[in-house]
């Protein structure tokens, strides 16, 4: 046994020589971090679901389905998690959007519609225009409040704001406050409108997607008494149940891509 962890040890030793022989440095530790942050949890879940599978129904084809769908769902948790936190952020730059358009058409300053806005919306926008009245008070940036908000809106993945950011640029030097007022009312507008159409194509799609979701939950349930109460007789049949694995994470993709509304943005 020491002679194995002895002889591991040597091959990592020359693997970490040859590799600084002829690759160069190492990488560094922040661009490490971000292979891991994209792919490292990727391939440990994918590892995980494998044995997970292999386990439970004694089929290296029922890990190997198992290991798709665990490729894939790190990335389907950011993106849920993600989704919700933009419909919130989405929810606030309707504020926004809303106060601005009253405040301009009330002849307010960009400075002062930033300072009330900065006072009503919840974080993360607080701070970020807490930072936006900083910049105007103490004039530390060179860039204007509109570019100011795009970048905002950048790291957010917020086009709305962005086309509000757009709208109170070309605003600022032809129109003034009105035609800010009037620009953002417009947006709003259409915003609610992409809204109303997205809210359509979710009602069109209920009725299947509620179907096609029984039927996969019929499907889960199916697994789950395979590996539990049936769990002996996979034993005899671990072909079958791997082809049943790869039926349900095949589904499970598609109903997710029958859900999704990527046509309808802003």
């Amino acid at each position: 046994m020491k002679y194995q962890y002895l002889m591991l040890g040597l091959s990592f030793s020359l693997f970490l020589l040859f590799y600084s022989v002829f690759v160069g440095r190492f990488p560094e530790k922040e661009s490490i971090k971000d292979w891991w942050l994209r792919k490292g949890f990727s391939f440990l879940s994918a590892a995980v679901f494998f044995f997970l599978g292999n386990f439970l129904y004694f089929s290296p084809l029922s890990g190997f389905f198992c290991s798709i769908f665990g490729w894939y769902a790190p990335r389907i948790y950011m993106e849920a998690r993600e989704r919700k936190q933009r419909e919130k952020n989405r929810e606030a730059v309707m504020d926004f959007i809303s106060v601005a358009s009253s405040m301009y058409g009330s002849n307010a300053t960009t400075p002062k519609v930033m300072e009330e806005c900065a006072k009503r919306l919840p974080d993360p926008f607080a701070s970020e225009f807490d930072n936006i009245t900083s910049v105007i008070e103490y004039g530390s940036y060179e860039r204007s409040v509109p570019d100011l908000l795009v970048n905002v809106a950048d790291r957010h993945k917020l086009p709305e704001l962005k086309a509000a950011a757009q709208i109170i640029k070309r605003a600022s030097t032809s129109g003034g406050a009105k035609a800010a007022s009037e620009g953002l009312m417009n947006l709003s507008e259409a915003i609610s409108k992409v809204n109303e159409r997205r809210k359509e194509r979710m009602k069109s799609t209920y009725d299947s997607l509620f179907a096609a979701k029984f039927v996969l939950y019929v499907l889960l349930l199916g697994l789950f008494l395979n590996a539990t109460v049936f769990r002996e007789i996979n034993q005899q049949n671990p072909l079958v149940i791997g082809l049943g694995c790869g039926l349900v994470v095949g589904y499970y993709f598609l109903i997710q891509r029958i859900g999704r509304s990527d046509d309808i943005t802003m």
